[in-house]
């Protein structure tokens, strides 16, 4: 037979008669944190692409009518007493590796690249006058860029026109030339040859008249 079990009071899940255990709140973060040294953290560079619709910081400097023994080595000690640089190149022809005369420097603040632009504009380095200006986006490098090449395009061809126009002007050799001198050949050839029969017969009269002139003398001398 089942017998039913006893009855039991239950309070808050616990049947009547259980000791509570109440256990105080503690806080679980470590309470030694503001005791650590701070971290420098590297903040990210904010970078401004074409979607950006706001002014641009002018920080860019373009440099003209560099000479050919300007390096980046050089266009940066020349330009870092101004202020921190970002980046600095130098340009020369993808093909030739022919300088091009054309620097850019990129500052991290654009009241250095102002000070840039008014200290070395019309200033001569290595003997050439530089230009200097003051961009946002390096449209008018790209231009002066492409100008360059274009000109340098423009030169090669015309070198090259003026090549095959000369090739086209000076006629090849005449077959009549070619025959001349053929002819002038053969007639060398047949000198030569006709030298040799009149020597060859000069030395055969020789012999004969030697020989005859010793018969007389035998003949005298027997009579």
């Amino acid at each position: 037979a089942i017998h039913p079990a006893e009855k039991r009071l239950y309070a808050n899940g616990d049947f009547e008669g259980t000791p509570l255990h109440v256990s105080g709140g503690t806080d679980p973060r470590d309470v030694t944190r503001f005791d650590r040294p701070y971290y420098d953290l590297p903040v990210p560079k904010f970078k401004l692409d074409r979607s950006w619709v706001g002014v641009i910081p002018a920080k860019e400097v373009t440099f003209r009518n560099l000479n050919d023994n300007i390096t980046k080595t050089f266009l940066t000690d020349i330009c870092k007493r101004f202020g921190d640089i970002e980046d600095c190149r130098i340009y020369y022809d993808r093909q030739t590796k022919k300088h091009l005369g054309l620097g850019t420097v990129i500052f991290k603040a654009t009241r250095a690249a102002r000070e840039c632009v008014g200290a070395l504009n019309m200033t001569t380095k290595m003997g050439s006058v530089i230009s200097v200006s003051l961009e946002t986006s390096g449209q008018e490098r790209t231009k002066q860029y492409a100008t360059i090449i274009r000109a340098q395009e423009q030169e090669k061809a015309a070198q090259e026109k003026a090549l095959a126009a000369s090739a086209a002007a000076s006629p090849p050799p005449s077959s009549s030339t070619d025959s001349n001198l053929n002819n002038k050949q053969t007639e060398k050839s047949h000198q030569s040859s006709q030298l040799s029969i009149n020597h060859k017969i000069t030395n055969h009269i020789s012999q004969t008249s030697n020989s005859y002139s010793n018969q007389n003398n035998y003949r005298t001398t027997k009579c």
